[in-house]
């Protein structure tokens, strides 16, 4: 289950107003850490463009043979995948699930101050979601950005490395982030090397 998490561990989105626009790439994603030990869901949305992250992560995962059978060993996983193959309508049902699901857990994580490792006091977390219920526990839920650094920037888009630890599985992830300037606003609009975090047995 710990690919599972990963996944969730790679999308920090939840799509609110966008305060606190970043200037810079480097801006951008440091500001997601920041939104993370602020409880600030507002600057993290800020910083994210939620629903092209979100939208490319569901699709890889349900494209993905082994990220499925391991899901399948989670028994309300595996409820949620069961009609994934009954037809068109089934598959985008769950997809738009899997998609609520996330977009829950970490408006939930970020609110909470779950994901900054201190979840209580004076925290408005809001609706957990089905994954913010069943996967989160205390110190598993820290989310840990770091280690931001410039690849490339070229016009209105850049490439930007950056280190991901997840306390769910206690590791660190290398990213690569690639971002968009709109409107003199630096925004994080894909993870580009999703597919080189997944486990072994890609795409069908």
């Amino acid at each position: 289950m710990k690919y599972i998490f990963l996944l969730c561990a790679l999308v920090f989105f939840c799509p609110i107003a966008k305060a606190g626009a970043a200037a810079s790439p480097l801006a951008a994603v440091r500001n997601v850490q920041r939104a993370i030990e602020t409880m600030d869901l507002d600057l993290a949305s800020a910083s994210l463009d939620s629903n092209a992250l979100i939208q490319s992560a569901v699709a890889e995962a349900l494209a993905h043979p082994e990220l499925l059978r391991q899901a399948g060993e989670n028994p309300v996983m595996a409820l949620i995948l069961a009609g994934y193959n009954s037809g068109p309508e089934a598959r985008e049902a769950v997809q738009t699930m899997l998609a609520t699901e996330i977009h829950n857990f970490f408006a939930y994580g970020i609110r909470s101050g779950a994901f900054a490792g201190k979840l209580g006091a004076g925290a408005t977390p809001g609706d957990p979601g089905l994954f913010g219920t069943v996967f989160r526990g205390n110190e598993r839920d820290i989310k840990r950005l770091s280690e931001a650094r410039l690849l490339e920037e070229k016009g209105n888009t850049a490439r930007v490395s950056a280190t991901l630890y997840d306390g769910m599985s206690k590791k660190s992830y290398p990213l690569e982030l690639g971002l968009v300037r709109e409107s003199g606003v630096w925004r994080i609009k894909e993870l580009r090397n999703l597919k080189a975090l997944l486990p072994p047995g890609g795409a069908r």
